[in-house]
């Protein structure tokens, strides 16, 4: 997702539609700053519609796995709270 947010600067959302029912997709996916908008239905499939918007993203610097605490250069791993 970073990757695509600094690919093109114009870039303000991404949007998804994975399947309805594939709950630990959805779940990494709610995990990661994605919104769920609807659920709806494709021919081949019933789909959740998500969004994760750029002002999400890098406001609450989402691309931190620690959710914005700053991994340490040395050990790669999280300061102590």
């Amino acid at each position: 997702m970073h990757a695509l947010f600094l690919d093109d600067p114009r870039t303000e959302r991404i949007v998804g539609e994975p399947k309805a029912d594939h709950v630990q997709q959805l779940r990494n996916l709610e995990r990661s700053g994605f919104a769920r908008i609807k659920t709806f239905d494709f021919p081949h499939k019933r789909a959740a519609l998500v969004m994760l918007l750029r002002e999400r993203f890098f406001g609450e610097r989402l691309w931190s796995p620690a959710g914005g605490l700053p991994a340490s250069p040395e050990t790669g791993s999280q300061p102590a709270p």
